[in-house]
């Protein structure tokens, strides 16, 4: 999750026809330490000191970046239909920028495929993959 990690993966698919949207989840420090600790399937299963380390190297986004911000405190039902809203009102290219808060966070970047036709001739609309 560093600035330089995120423009080559915009760069990839960029070259592979897609355009990107990153996600940014705001999250109070001690709550996403708690989370990242849990083990998985429920969090991410690192160790302390692993949680640290990459903690350490997170990078906030900037402003050239496209970037949507949403709560680490609000459940995923409501922050879900923020992020499918920005998808939904433009394309990615077109996303505003915004500059995230100074909190520790996590960051998924969610990805859009342009719209397809296939041999029946309906268009299938977006595909989205989040990770």
């Amino acid at each position: 999750d560093t600035k330089k990690g995120r423009a080559e993966l915009e760069k990839f698919l960029h070259k592979a026809g897609y355009q990107s949207l990153f996600v940014w989840v705001q999250t109070e420090p001690n709550e996403a330490r708690r989370r990242a600790l849990k083990p998985y399937p429920k969090g991410s299963g690192l160790s302390d000191s692993e949680f640290r380390e990459a903690a350490a190297q997170l990078e906030m986004p900037q402003k050239p970046e496209k970037v949507v911000v949403i709560s680490g405190k609000h459940t995923y039902t409501t922050q879900i239909k923020v992020v499918l809203k920005q998808l939904a009102a433009k394309p990615a290219s077109q996303t505003s920028k915004v500059q995230p808060a100074a909190s520790s966070a996590s960051s998924i970047s969610v990805t859009q495929a342009p719209p397809s036709t296939p041999a029946n001739g309906r268009s299938r609309g977006r595909s989205i993959a989040i990770r």
